[in-house]
């Protein structure tokens, strides 16, 4: 009976929404006015060049560290004394925290180039503790010194640190190169994270030459790295025989040209995150179709210039997949940082996604945030989902845009109904759990990021 009578409700305020009557006026300032991208903006943003932080990445502005502050961090490390298994709490630092998991987490304390020997030199005195396997050191602007310094110790196997997370360090291709030839037959580190480093397409080349050899490395993160189509060219060739299961290449300038070589060599892969890049329909279609046969659990084509015509062919995806389990459409946090050009699916795009999601029984996880949807696609998609079991997160924000709160709340309770009977199958539920947050990703999480999460794609999350 109060499911009968809200939805009854939700109707009657459908039909006398605001936004649905100035859609049957035909008034285009009033629908604007309420918010979405302007179609005529869409394309002038379409139409733009690629912006100098796509072309030339830099990490953000800090200040270096002093010795001082890093000292107590070092002398702990560099103890001989006996190690207790840290299970109560996180060692927190002047500067830096070791965390329960064995993450060192340095990201934005930076260090700087004078810091690394110091760094790794604390590192190696007692490597046999086993304290930290993964290294957390994004955005501390260390420069070449650094990779060469860590391709020494792996050779010399003073390190066994499974996670490098070297993002926004100033890093070129000639610095990687030493780091990229010593991880060619390397056996330890399993997760190499890169982003906001100018390795351009010579970069990427280095990395598809370690690719070709390495059989341990399951993580790549080469996000906002200046590779273009070119270096994008480079590491898809090289995937066909690789470990990778996760790739991150958000931010490069991508085109539809190298969209199909990208999903072609896919295949193994579980992670493919392809935001904030110049795919726009055709990339989409050229992604999806080229998907066939894969095992991705993860597709990221958020702020990637999609419209309706690209809804089409993720929709055809979505309707014969059964295998992904988070699907972002969405708008990312470093879209404007880099000048790139939100997707905008509007009710259209997502009618015709509400229709394949009565095909789909696996998605768990849906991002749709800031597409110009009004509530005529927010309704669709909720109707779609009425009778929808796999769905336990839709993201449908919509920046200045309305709808109505009780279309919201059946919503959530569709996705807290289908939370709750995914539950009762642990193991299932702990698949779920995987394919919305990925171990990989945990492993990387920083105190010093907003709300100690990591998304490949925020400035802010370096």
């Amino acid at each position: 009976m109060y499911r009968k009578l809200l939805t009854d409700i939700i109707s009657l305020l459908d039909e006398y929404s605001e936004a649905h009557l100035a859609q049957l006026k035909g008034d285009r300032r009033g629908q604007w006015r309420l918010g979405g991208l302007d179609p005529g903006r869409f394309a002038e943003l379409k139409a733009t060049p690629l912006s100098h932080a796509v072309l030339h990445p830099e990490p953000m502005p800090v200040e270096v560290s002093s010795k001082s502050d890093m000292h107590p961090l070092y002398a702990f490390l560099e103890s001989k004394d006996k190690f207790q298994p840290n299970i109560n709490d996180d060692l927190v630092f002047t500067k830096g925290t070791i965390t329960r998991d064995k993450r060192l987490d340095l990201c934005k304390q930076v260090i700087g180039p004078q810091g690394v020997d110091d760094l790794l030199q604390a590192l190696t005195v007692n490597q046999d503790a086993g304290l930290v396997e993964h290294l957390l050191l994004g955005n501390n602007i260390c420069g070449n010194e650094l990779p060469r310094r860590i391709a020494e110790l792996i050779r010399d196997g003073k390190v066994s640190l499974s996670t490098w997370y070297i993002a926004g360090n100033h890093i070129t291709a000639e610095g990687l190169k030493p780091l990229c030839e010593v991880l060619k037959g390397d056996q330890i580190v399993r997760q190499f994270w890169l982003k906001r480093n100018p390795l351009r397409a010579e970069g990427a080349g280095l990395v598809a030459e370690m690719l070709k050899t390495n059989r341990t490395l399951q993580v790549l993160d080469l996000v906002n790295c200046g590779l273009l189509d070119e270096g994008a060219e480079a590491i898809a060739s090289s995937l066909a025989d690789s470990s990778l299961q996760h790739l991150y290449l958000d931010g490069n300038g991508l085109t539809a040209k190298s969209a199909a070589s990208i999903a072609k060599a896919s295949k193994k892969l579980t992670t493919l995150s392809l935001g904030m890049n110049r795919l726009y329909d055709e990339g989409a279609k050229e992604v999806c179709e080229n998907l066939e046969g894969c095992r991705l659990q993860r597709l990221c084509l958020a702020a990637c210039g999609i419209g309706h015509a690209g809804a089409a062919s993720i929709a055809a995806l979505l309707k014969r997949n059964s295998t992904l389990r988070f699907l972002d459409l969405g708008l990312l946090k470093a879209t404007s940082a880099l000048a790139e050009v939100p997707n905008r699916l509007s009710d259209e795009g997502a009618q015709i996604i509400a229709e394949a999601m009565e095909v789909n029984s696996t998605l768990n996880a849906l991002i749709l945030v800031h597409n110009s949807i009004h509530q005529t696609g927010i309704k669709a998609l909720q109707v779609s989902l009425a009778k929808n079991t796999s769905m336990v997160k839709l993201e449908l924000e919509q920046l200045g845009i309305p709808f109505n709160e009780l279309t919201r709340e059946e919503i959530r309770h569709i996705m807290t109904r289908n939370r709750r009977a995914l539950q009762e199958d642990s193991q299932e539920w702990a698949k779920v759990q995987e394919g919305l947050e990925p171990a990989h990703l945990r492993e990387i999480k920083s105190v010093y990021r907003m709300g100690n999460t990591y998304s490949p794609h925020g400035e802010e999350d370096l």
